[in-house]
C-alpha cells in the first residue's frame, strides 16, 4: 500500500516535473538577463565610484595646491610688505635729513635770492636807460639824415634850377622864346615860386602872343612879392592888349599908376594912359595927349628896356582909322628914340 502510494507520488512528482521544466528554463533564462543587468549596473556603478574617488583625489590636490599657494602668498605678501616698510623708512629719512638741510640753508638761500634779484633790476635798469638812449641816439641820426637829405636834394634842385634860369635867359635873349618856355616850365616844376623862373615863363607866352597865360604867370608873380613894381607896367599892358579896360582902371587905381621910383616912369605913365585911349576908341583924347606930352623942348624919357612889338603888331591890326593908328604908332617910335630925359 505503501510502495503503491510512493510510486503515484513519484508519477506525480514526473509529470508535475515535466510541465514545470520549460517554465522554470524561462525563467532561469529571465533571471540570468536581470543578473547580466545587475552587473552591467555594477560595472557602471564601479565606473561612477572610481570617477567619484579621482574627483576626490583632485580636490584633496587642490585643496593642497590653494593650501600651498596660500602659504606662498602670505609669505610673498609678508616679504613685500617688510621691503615696503624699509623702503617708506628709508625714504622718510632722506627726506627728514634733506628737510633738515633745507631749512638749515633756507636763510642762505633766501638773502642770495634776493641779492640776485637786486642785481638783475639794476642790469634792467641799466639796459632800459641804455636801450632809450640808442633809440634817442637812433632817431636824432634819422632826423639828422632826412635833414642832409633834403639838404642835398634841395641844393640839388637849386642848381638845376639856376641851371635852366640860365639857359632860358639865353633862349629868351636869343627869341627862341618855345624852347625858353619849355625850360622854364620844367624849372617851375622843381621850384614852383621861383619869380625869375615866372618871369622867363611869363615873358616866353607873351612873346609867342599867349596873353591870357602871360597875365596869370605875371599875377602869380605879385601875389609873391606885391612891392615888386616891375611886374605891374606888363600887367598894364597885357590888360590893354586884351581890351579889358575896367581891369586895367581898377588895377591903376589900386596902384597909383607907375611908381615914381621907378627909371622913365613919367613916359611909362603917359605911354599906358595914351594906349588906353586908342584901345577905348577915344582917339581925340589920344591926340591931346599925344601932343602935350612930345614936344621938341622937353622931350620924354627914352624907354629903351620896353618892347613895343607886340603893341605895334596889335595897332596894325586893328580896325582904327588909320590916322589915329599912325598917330599912336609915330608916339611909340617917339618912346623909342628919343635920349631926352
Amino acid at each position: 500500500m505503501y510502495a503503491g502510494e510512493s510510486m503515484k507520488t513519484l508519477f506525480a512528482v514526473v509529470a508535475l516535473s515535466l510541465f514545470t521544466v520549460p517554465t522554470c528554463a524561462a525563467d532561469f533564462k529571465q533571471l540570468e538577463n536581470q543578473i547580466g543587468q545587475i552587473r552591467s549596473e555594477q560595472r557602471d556603478n564601479k565606473a561612477d565610484i572610481e570617477q567619484l574617488e579621482n574627483g576626490i583625489k583632485e580636490t584633496r590636490r587642490d585643496q593642497l595646491n590653494y593650501k600651498v599657494e596660500k602659504d606662498l602668498l602670505k609669505e610673498a605678501y609678508g616679504s613685500s610688505l617688510t621691503t615696503i616698510n624699509t623702503v617708506l623708512a628709508l625714504g622718510l629719512g632722506v627726506i627728514t635729513l634733506i628737510g633738515f638741510l633745507g631749512f638749515r640753508d633756507i636763510g642762505t638761500l633766501k638773502k642770495e635770492y634776493t641779492e640776485e634779484l637786486e642785481n638783475l633790476r639794476r642790469m634792467r635798469s641799466a639796459f632800459a636807460k641804455k636801450a632809450t638812449s640808442l633809440s634817442e641816439m637812433q632817431k636824432k641820426i634819422e632826423l639828422e639824415l632826412v635833414r642832409v637829405t633834403e639838404t642835398n636834394q634841395m641844393q640839388s634842385n637849386r642848381i638845376k634850377v639856376l641851371e635852366l634860369q640860365e639857359k632860358c635867359a639865353q633862349l629868351i635873349a636869343s627869341r627862341n622864346y618855345i624852347r625858353a618856355l619849355e625850360y622854364a616850365t620844367v624849372g617851375l616844376s622843381l621850384s614852383p615860386d621861383e619869380p625869375i623862373l615866372l618871369d622867363q615863363k611869363a615873358i616866353s607866352l607873351f612873346r609867342i602872343g599867349r596873353f591870357e597865360e602871360s597875365l596869370r604867370e605875371y599875377e602869380s608873380l605879385s601875389r609873391i612879392d606885391p612891392k615888386d613894381s616891375g611886374v605891374l607896367p606888363s600887367r598894364y599892358e597885357l590888360l590893354l592888349l586884351l581890351g579889358k579896360i575896367e581891369a586895367f582902371d581898377k588895377l591903376w587905381e589900386e596902384n597909383s599908376g607907375i611908381p615914381s621910383e621907378r627909371p622913365g616912369a613919367g613916359s611909362l605913365r603917359k605911354y599906358f594912359l595914351i594906349f588906353r585911349s586908342f584901345v577905348a576908341g577915344d582917339y581925340a583924347a589920344m591926340n591931346s595927349a599925344i601932343d602935350a606930352f612930345v614936344s621938341p623942348r622937353t622931350p620924354p624919357k627914352r624907354l629903351e628896356y620896353w618892347n613895343f612889338s607886340e603893341v605895334e603888331t596889335l595897332v596894325r591890326k586893328s580896325s582904327a582909322p588909320e590916322e589915329a593908328k599912325t598917330k599912336f604908332l609915330s608916339f611909340i617910335n617917339v618912346l623909342r628914340n628919343t635920349g631926352g630925359e
